[in-house]
């Protein structure tokens, strides 16, 4: 039996006849009852009388042939009623013929994605754009490939069936506040003015947090007053970290359960706040998902205490972060052990004399000693901000900075060889010039740890739990006396003894588990061995993307809590379904880097600080909305670097548009040709000059690069991208300033989606490219692959000399092109 021509059963079409009521963000099906989004749906160009849509309903089918396919396609066009964020299309594909794909445009023609082949059942369309409309068009591939040939696709008229179309994305992100709060609603209005704020001593600190930051952005000062319309009180019914805020023309009331929440409050009352100092009338209720929300760092250099401190205050707690895994190694001053802090330096001076390898951890731990008062003072700044501190004391594995001091402790079997490992399975191993397990069986061995532990404790003052290190112990049970115990035996013992001696203290035991999660290792014997109460951090997940296999399993069936441990974002697979069990207790995002500005920027750190936070924070948080996310982390990273990197946001900007004299599109790569009106070009041969002609505090410059020769995600050294150019900034008096164009911090290839993780194992410690110096700005090249520019803000270091012009220079040995679409010169004002 064939079928006719036409069988439209899915048929609406008109403009959109009602206007949402909602005015909150809202993530989920566009199409969905729920969404607030009404809407219209026409099939080509059919009429039907005028409807609105708020939801399809289920079973709903679109039936067309193979002849409408074949010859021009079938559009399904959606109208919206305001402008929204398509994260992807959901749709089922009966398969009756294979052939079919679907690829969506903006109603204007432009391409939002690659068109992708239909497969039976449901089908994801990854799109990842903005707009009030979109089209759904649906044709017939001609050919497949079978074997090493193409086979054309035989026609028939057997229909096709395309049902449960559902649109996915955002609503009205741009009214998010960040971390997306349990419950948040608006109400009508603004409170116009904060005539003062009023708290008891309990809640001053975060009622001073928010009068600083309030008059830090908005140039204007907020004193304590009995009569002041805002207020900051503890409220003992609420949960520790729950909060609530609710704001009307009158006056606004912040209630938290402790000092903690009420910082978290005051950083969500600041994003309510309009950039005149008015703030939006809202009602928000919020509490975190997890109890532990932490960062993984090293104790660093006394340089960069200043720096840490700042990401502290302006970053991770008014992210939400609560916990700070403190790894100390031989940096701070151990006044029982000070041979291990001179063995330490003399590592340091060694590998500075180019006479020995890079001290371990030397990457993410300082270069100094810090005193135990420096240390204190640190750790007394983190409480301050609402951070619980595990200080980690490295035993049994990772522990150079003992076996440095004490060789004989060290755990070896003579004659130890150098070994090579594949990269894609585990990480490098250290250098064993310096022994990096240590015995339990030697006689000091427990004498210098439980020293070490009591040492740290008493300087840190953890509240829970320490940590005692225990990842990737590779040497373990080699010398006589272990080998004859067992591996697994000694690791218990061990263990079991560092449980007991914290426990003593009235503590925990917090460690990493690979010795116990993976098979592989001797030690995963232990694993029902072990005591109870310790908190596991699993983290080899990175080295099984493309399994099934979840790691914490043998954690979970033996009784033992865990969080995630080496927390990407990117790197977790299926994160909701792992991380709602109830022994999940939460995860910690770790640097593995230097603390500075430039490297945790160059590897991608701020971006997953940002986005981590979301999926820690927020209990509704969907992994199928990975790129509506990242739109919310996009939004905010700027503000991060500005807040970093200057040390305040900005009161006033103003912009003057530069003009791109000889801008071309001949200059352009042929799938970007369409998308810009025009781009002055950068090469080895030639330079881009953009006259300025004014005096400014920056000059921003919105560009790519593009050559074959392009170093793609290469990482040439740790704190920094290779280098690709200069940019210069010309004065009237004929000086210049000159800084370096680099990959991956100032610019990157245009052919990269924001924040796309970089699933290949090579990657695991960072994942993420170029999304903190550069502001990332998305667009779809001709055929709808997702591309990036890359907005920058050359700084201007002598703001009172007059720019005569901007030059851009690319280098020549790696032949590369530079394209830049817009550039502008702005004047900024401070508090």
């Amino acid at each position: 039996m064939r079928y006719p021509s036409v069988i439209p059963i899915l048929l609406f079409l008109s403009l959109c006849l009602t206007v949402s009521a909602r005015n909150e963000p809202f993530i989920g099906e566009l199409t969905g009852k729920d969404s607030g989004i009404s809407f219209t749906v026409s099939k080509g160009l059919e009429s039907a009388d005028p409807a609105s849509r708020t939801a399809f309903d289920p079973g709903e089918v679109l039936k067309v042939n193979s002849a409408e396919l074949c010859d021009r396609g079938v559009d399904l066009t959606f109208r919206l009623s305001e402008n929204c964020f398509l994260d992807h299309v959901r749709l089922s594909y009966s398969d009756r013929k294979p052939g079919a794909e679907c690829q969506v445009f903006s109603p204007e023609g432009q391409a939002l994605c690659e068109a992708v082949r239909l497969q039976a059942g449901d089908n994801i369309i990854p799109v990842a754009a903005w707009g009030d409309g979109f089209v759904l068009r649906f044709r017939k591939a001609f050919s497949f490939l079978k074997g090493a040939s193409i086979e054309p696709l035989k026609d028939n008229y057997t229909p096709y069936e395309v049902r449960d179309i559902s649109l996915l994305g955002a609503a009205r992100l741009g009214e998010a506040v960040y971390p997306l709060p349990q419950s948040l609603s608006y109400g009508e209005g603004v409170l116009a003015a904060v005539s003062g704020v009023k708290s008891d001593r309990k809640s001053a600190f975060p009622a001073q947090h928010f009068a600083e930051q309030y008059a830090s952005r908005f140039g204007k000062e907020l004193k304590p007053s009995r009569k002041g319309n805002l207020s900051f009180s503890l409220s003992p019914e609420l949960e520790k970290e729950a909060f609530s805020i609710t704001v009307t023309p009158e006056g606004a009331a912040v209630r938290g359960g402790s000092q903690r929440a009420l910082l978290y409050a005051s950083e969500k009352l600041l994003q309510l706040c309009a950039p005149d100092g008015t703030v939006r009338c809202a009602s928000i209720e919020d509490a975190p998902a997890f109890p532990i929300r932490g960062v993984h760092i090293g104790l660093p250099s006394r340089k960069d205490l200043g720096f840490m401190k700042r990401v502290v205050k302006e970053l991770l707690m008014p992210l939400g972060y609560n916990t700070v895994f403190l790894q100390i190694s031989g940096a701070m001053e151990y006044k029982r052990h000070p041979a291990i802090n001179a063995a330490w330096l003399e590592s340091i001076r060694k590998w500075k004399a180019g006479e020995g390898p890079v001290p371990a951890h030397l990457g993410f731990i300082g270069y100094d000693i810090l005193s135990q008062d420096e240390v204190k003072d640190l750790c007394a700044f983190f409480r301050q901000y609402g951070m619980e501190i595990i200080p980690e004391v490295q035993s049994f594995g990772h522990t150079q900075y003992v076996t440095m001091a004490y060789p004989e402790i060290a755990e070896t079997a003579g004659g130890a060889k150098e070994e090579k490992v594949d990269l894609l399975q585990e990480d490098a191993r250290p250098s064993i010039v310096y022994h990096h397990t240590s015995c339990p069986n030697h006689k000091d061995y427990f004498k210098v740890f439980f020293d070490l532990i009591d040492e740290v404790v008493d300087v840190v003052r953890p509240e829970q739990y320490v940590s005692i290190g225990h990842d990737e112990i590779y040497e373990l049970g080699l010398c006589p006396l272990c080998k004859a115990e067992g591996a697994a035996n000694v690791y218990v013992r061990e263990v079991t003894a560092l449980h007991d001696h914290i426990a003593e203290k009235g503590l925990k035991t917090a460690m990493w588990s690979d010795m116990v999660d993976e098979s592989k290792y001797a030690s995963h014997a232990a694993l029902d061995r072990i005591p109870k109460d310790i908190l596991c951090l699993p983290f080899t997940w990175y080295f099984h993307l493309e399994t099934d296999q979840n790691i914490e399993d043998g954690l979970v069936a033996n009784g033992l809590r865990f969080i995630i441990g080496n927390f990407y974002s990117s790197h977790y697979p299926r994160f909701v379904s792992r991380s709602g069990r109830e022994a999940c207790l939460g995860g910690e995002v770790s640097t593995w880097c230097a603390f500075n500005e430039t490297t945790l920027g160059y590897q991608g750190k701020f971006y997953d600080f940002l986005y981590a936070a979301g999926m820690l924070w927020s209990p509704g948080y969907r992994e199928d909305f990975r790129r509506t996310y990242t739109e919310l982390a996009n939004a905010r990273i700027g503000d991060v670097r500005e807040l970093l990197h200057k040390g305040a946001l900005p009161l006033g900007v103003e912009s003057v548009a530069l003009p791109l004299d000889g801008a071309s599109r001949d200059n352009l790569p042929y799938d970007i040709r369409d998308c810009f009106d025009g781009a002055l070009a950068a090469g080895p041969e030639a330079d881009a000059v953009i006259p300025v002609d004014a005096l400014a505090d920056r000059i921003r410059i919105r560009h790519a690069t593009y050559t074959p020769d392009d170093p793609k995600r290469v990482r040439d050294r740790q704190s920094g991208g290779p280098v690709i150019g200069t940019y210069s900034l010309l004065y009237d008096d004929g000086s210049e300033s000159t800084e370096e164009v680099t990959y991956g911090e100032t610019v990157g290839t245009y052919r990269w989606a924001y924040g796309a993780p970089m699933l290949s194992n090579i990657f695991r410690h960072f994942g993420y490219l170029g999304t903190y110096f550069a502001r990332p700005v998305s667009f779809k090249t001709v055929d709808g692959r997702d591309a990036s520019l890359w907005d920058y803000p050359i700084e201007n270091p002598h703001p009172e000399k007059r720019i005569r012009a901007l030059r851009v220079k690319c280098s020549n040995e790696r032949n590369t092109r530079l394209f830049i679409v817009g550039a502008e010169a702005q004047k900024l004002t401070y508090n």
